[in-house]
């Protein structure tokens, strides 16, 4: 199984603290070594976004319907290093396992993972906070129809990788927004119980930035937030749609 950890080349202290924490993943199983390849992927910067031509994906309009506000330089550069790794995972045709490099593993790692590589599921997070209701499935996996905030670590097989980037042809919100939108992809949101690893406190340094750091454009917000309240209503709807579908899939999938 491979693991692709999400690091900016400037974040020495983050990539750092990631080595130890699989160094001590790998002592607690040794044969876990023999499972697991990690490696990291350096992410994309605003500049990198321009240089590639994904910022071309990004609508200002779809941003104003969404949210009202834009989509910060550092947010689109995070959605391109995602979208790059799920353009690596239909070329390797294997699922893979994508971090990003402010988390720490919890202890049963080794066996959570092993048992989503053996489940029927084609995206599941390692890792969530929710005060939404859930559908438990299993023991283990239960179907989120509602926003989960973060992108701290998933898995992803070729087939959901091949949805996530047809619908990501424009996109107007931050890549957890448009992962746990399951409507704009139809790929069902997995959740694995107990959480498997966890933001640590290096996410207090922000590589992206917070909203409330972002100057706001007044212009911007009064255009838009009739229409965002508006899209709110179609965008429930839509999602409680493609939750009743999806929980009738996932049933039948067992």
């Amino acid at each position: 199984m491979r693991f692709f950890i999400i690091n900016l080349r400037s974040s020495n202290d983050r990539r750092k603290r990631m080595e130890e924490n699989i160094k001590h993943i790998f002592a607690q199983d040794p044969s876990f070594a023999n499972e697991a390849e990690f490696s990291f992927f350096v992410a994309h910067t605003p500049s990198d976004v321009k240089n590639t031509g994904f910022d071309k994906r990004y609508s200002r309009f779809l941003a104003g319907i969404f949210k009202a506000r834009e989509v910060r330089p550092g947010e689109i550069g995070c959605f391109a290093s995602h979208f790059t790794l799920w353009e690596r995972c239909v070329e390797l045709n294997e699922p893979i396992f994508i971090l990003e490099d402010d988390v720490d593993f919890y202890a049963p790692f080794i066996e959570g993972v092993r048992m989503i590589v053996a489940s029927k599921y084609d995206y599941v997070r390692l890792s969530w906070s929710t005060f939404q209701p859930m559908y438990l499935l299993s023991e283990h996996f239960a179907f989120s129809p509602h926003l989960i905030l973060g992108t701290p670590g998933y898995y992803i097989t070729p087939f959901a990788a091949k949805r996530l980037i047809k619908g990501a042809r424009k996109f107007g919100v931050a890549v957890d927004y448009y992962m746990s939108f399951s409507y704009l992809h139809n790929v069902p949101e997995m959740l694995y119980l107990p959480r498997l690893i966890g933001i640590n406190e290096l996410d207090e340094q922000t590589t992206i930035g917070k909203p409330e750091h972002q100057i706001k454009d007044k212009t911007f917000y009064r255009r838009f937030v009739l229409l965002r309240e508006l899209h709110r209503v179609y965008r429930d709807i839509r999602m409680w749609i493609f939750a009743r579908f999806a929980l009738a899939y996932l049933k039948r999938l067992g």
